[in-house]
């Protein structure tokens, strides 16, 4: 199987959750078991993970930054820092045009994780 197989796999763990939050009232207060995120956070470090997601649509790319997002500050195994998946969606929403202000200011406003969304200021120069 391919890494690209294998990251589609884990793609419907992500998919269902990014779908929970989005039809959800109050997306801050969903509760995700441990079993469900740690699944998540794990399979982002895979490779494959940024080749697949390029293949996404610009409002699937947006849902897994908005649960990423969120996911970051509730879950400790989500933390990552300046190597969060949210930096690497939204460079990818760039490459199609679709970053907008309105999700920049929406990441900011729910995140203490100073490298969202565009990362480590160093690794640009």
């Amino acid at each position: 199987m391919t890494d690209v197989a294998l990251v589609s796999d884990e793609f419907e763990l992500w998919s269902r959750l990014a779908s929970e939050f989005e039809r959800a009232e109050n997306p801050n207060e969903l509760d995700f078991s441990s079993e469900d995120i740690l699944g998540c956070s794990s399979s982002i470090a895979k490779p494959g993970w940024e080749k697949f997601t390029e293949s996404l649509s610009v409002d699937e790319v947006i849902s897994l930054i908005r649960l990423a997002t969120l996911a970051e500050m509730r879950y400790a195994s989500m933390q990552c820092g300046a190597k969060s998946p949210v930096i690497k969606l939204v460079k990818i929403l760039k490459s199609k045009s679709a970053f907008s202000d309105e999700l920049q200011k929406w990441i900011k406003s729910v995140t203490t994780n100073r490298y969202l969304p565009h990362g480590d200021l160093m690794d640009m120069l």
